[in-house]
């Protein structure tokens, strides 16, 4: 796990094809079939969690996703739950609400995101969210939706820096 700052006030934990916890839960799974790219991601795992001071409020979310190889196309898997367990971390404020799994409302968002960033570039298999934890405040369709973007980048890009890891954090969660 890494720590890394986003721009000026922000910050973000990064695991990269480690094992994590807040595994998602689902009531329900929300699929979409996408065009692949010819080329494997480049990490297996990649999860994200974020918080970005916005005044008064911060913007909170975490999201991981895994890639499973095999296949002619590209799926992405999302489960979502409409509630799940309490989620303790240092990046959640103290005025925050926390649960683990992707709320319902954010799935839409989020598919749309993977598919605008993942579509022609990462090969043939399975995008699966694999963890996930919302605030009752912090996080938004679009929040979640930027994680999404930053974590499909990441699993395309050769980020063995972390220079590189919040130029890439900071270009996609300060939107």
């Amino acid at each position: 796990m890494r720590t890394v700052r986003v721009g000026r006030f922000g910050s973000a934990r990064v695991w990269l094809d480690e094992p994590a916890e807040a595994v998602a839960p689902g009531e329900a799974l929300l699929c979409r079939q996408i065009r692949p790219g010819h080329l494997p991601p480049r990490r297996k795992s990649v999860l994200i969690e974020a918080a970005i001071p916005r005044g008064a409020r911060t913007e909170y979310g975490l999201l991981g996703l895994t890639s499973v190889d095999g296949g002619q196309e590209l799926l992405v898997e999302l489960p979502v739950s409409a509630s799940g367990s309490e989620w303790r971390s240092p990046l959640v404020a103290s005025s925050e609400q926390a649960s683990v799994g992707l709320r319902p409302e954010y799935g839409d968002a989020i598919l749309g995101a993977i598919e605008e960033t993942a579509t022609g570039r990462i090969g043939p298999g399975v995008l699966r969210l694999s963890q996930a934890a919302c605030g009752l405040v912090g996080s938004s369709r679009n929040f979640m939706a930027r994680l999404a973007r930053a974590a499909v980048e990441i699993l395309a890009a050769d980020v063995a820096l972390d220079a590189n890891l919040e130029q890439l954090l900071s270009r996609f969660l300060l939107e």
